[in-house]
C-alpha cells in the first residue's frame, strides 16, 4: 500500500513539474544595454516590440525556427527592461524568455 501511495505522489509531482509555467527570466545585474531572446515557437509579440524602449526585434527566417532577439535602446533603464519582459512573457506563453546584458 505504501508503494502505491508513493507512486501516485511521484506521478502527481511529475505532472505538476511538466505542466508548470517556465520560470521568469533572470535579469542580469549588469547595467544595459540589454537584449531579450524569445522563443522559438512564440505567437505574435504584438505591441511589445513597438515599446519606445525597443531598438529592434529580429527573427531569422530559417527552418527550424529560432528565437526572436529583442534589443533595447542603449539608454534603457531597468524599469524599461522589466516592462518589455513582462509584455513579452504575457505573449510568449510557455516559450522561454531570456535576458542578456551586452
Amino acid at each position: 500500500m505504501v508503494g502505491a501511495v508513493g507512486g501516485c505522489a511521484a506521478v502527481a509531482l511529475g505532472w505538476a513539474l511538466a505542466t508548470a509555467a517556465p520560470p521568469p527570466p533572470s535579469t542580469p545585474q549588469q547595467p544595459g544595454p540589454w537584449s531579450v531572446a524569445v522563443g522559438p515557437g512564440h505567437d505574435d509579440l504584438g505591441g511589445c516590440v513597438t515599446d519606445p524602449a525597443v531598438a529592434s526585434a529580429l527573427t531569422a527566417p530559417v527552418d527550424p525556427p529560432v528565437a526572436t532577439t529583442v534589443a533595447l535602446v542603449p539608454d534603457a533603464e531597468r524599469a524599461d527592461l522589466d516592462r518589455v519582459v513582462a509584455c513579452l512573457r504575457s505573449r510568449a506563453g510557455d516559450v522561454p524568455v531570456e535576458v542578456h546584458a551586452s
